[in-house]
């Protein structure tokens, strides 16, 4: 698909496992999933790239985030876009919205919760276990925001708990 020009999103709404591997059980993507595998195979091969020129230099998300904001008549006109979407179960459509207004206005709680909305309905709708925690995640971030952690301060008490030797054996593998 590559070849006749499809950008890795494309590819990724495209591709389709073949009859016999679709129907199974146990190849089902629980864990990885066709959309984000066709991503990596095209990334190994074509880099990150993806053929459209605007995006070589792209502005910091933010930024393009409040312009899309401005442009699409401001932040009420948006919501008022998102609500519908949710309400027509567009929910990636929803996400894509209230992401742009989550990163416009960063602090308008309805724009963090309509956020959270979706990215809730598209993590229970996931079948792969990596995808429905990242998307339930995200809504927990939403709502609590995301929590700062001392990572070295919880260091020391993993290494106090953990034998010596199994240290060492862990060490030796790495």
């Amino acid at each position: 698909l590559a070849n006749q020009g499809l950008t890795p999103d494309e590819i990724a709404d495209a591709i389709e496992l073949p009859e016999q591997l679709a129907g199974p059980v146990h190849a089902r993507g629980y864990y990885g999933t066709l959309k984000a595998n066709s991503r990596a195979v095209y990334q190994r091969y074509f880099g990150w790239y993806d053929a459209v020129p605007a995006h070589l230099d792209r502005l910091p998300r933010t930024e393009v985030a409040q312009r899309y904001v401005e442009a699409m008549g401001g932040l009420d006109a948006v919501l008022a876009q998102i609500e519908q979407a949710y309400e027509d179960g567009e929910m990636r459509w929803a996400a894509e919205l209230a992401q742009h207004a989550a990163f416009a206005a960063p602090r308008n709680e309805q724009a963090l919760e309509w956020l959270a909305r979706a990215y809730e309905q598209l993590g229970y709708r996931a079948e792969s276990g990596p995808w429905r925690d990242i998307y339930l995640t995200g809504a927990w971030e939403a709502r609590h925001g995301v929590v700062a952690r001392d990572l070295e301060a919880g260091a020391g008490d993993l290494l106090d708990a953990i034998p010596l030797d199994l240290f060492f054996a862990a060490m030796a593998t790495r």
